[in-house]
């Protein structure tokens, strides 16, 4: 990826690698904590697809396909009194390049954190104003902009990263596999 330029940033919740590219449509739903239920959140999201004749269905723990491939990933971020569940739809996400770079090496990783669920997947081809529309029901939907600057810094992407094993040796924040050292 740096070969490429492509920017590397870690999301506050955690999860697997997702691939983005224009021809993604993030969403995030924030929603009090004492109510949510991530299976209502799912509906929402295939109700949505489904109103535009997508046959979605769940796939996995945290996915949503259509005939066994994956067209959304989902993750979760719990923080005091509320939940964000955000995933992202592939609509027309460059695959080729959404493969080389989520392909897993072949380092063996012990860790804590939530592995991914690598599956197939398939774009929608679906205007993403169509979708927007959908979920909003004519309503305007807010955009966010992203401080990239925070979540691609060194300091966030690889000195906040859970400890890990790899051959035996752990890493934690203070120090990265390159053996890079943290300083905030």
């Amino acid at each position: 990826m740096a070969d490429d330029d492509i920017p590397l940033a870690r999301r506050i919740s955690g999860g697997g690698a997702v691939f983005h590219d224009l021809g993604n449509l993030n969403y995030a739903f924030i929603e009090p904590r004492a109510s949510y239920g991530a299976d209502h959140t799912f509906n929402r999201v295939i109700r949505v697809l489904k109103e535009l004749g997508v046959n979605a269905e769940p796939m996995g723990r945290s996915g949503i396909g259509v005939g066994g491939k994956k067209i959304s990933g989902n993750a979760f971020c719990y923080r005091r009194n509320h939940v964000l569940h955000h995933g992202t739809l592939l609509l027309s996400a460059n695959l080729d390049k959404l493969h080389r770079y989520l392909e897993p090496g072949t380092i063996a990783i012990d860790t804590h954190a939530v592995r991914s669920e690598p599956a197939p997947v398939m774009n929608l081809h679906i205007d993403a104003e169509e979708i927007i529309e959908a979920f909003g029901g004519g309503m305007p939907l807010p955009r966010l902009d992203v401080d990239v600057p925070r979540f691609t810094h060194w300091d966030w992407t690889y000195g906040q990263t859970p400890k890990f094993r790899h051959k035996g040796e752990v890493f934690t924040r203070a120090r990265n596999a390159a053996g890079r050292a943290f300083n905030p």
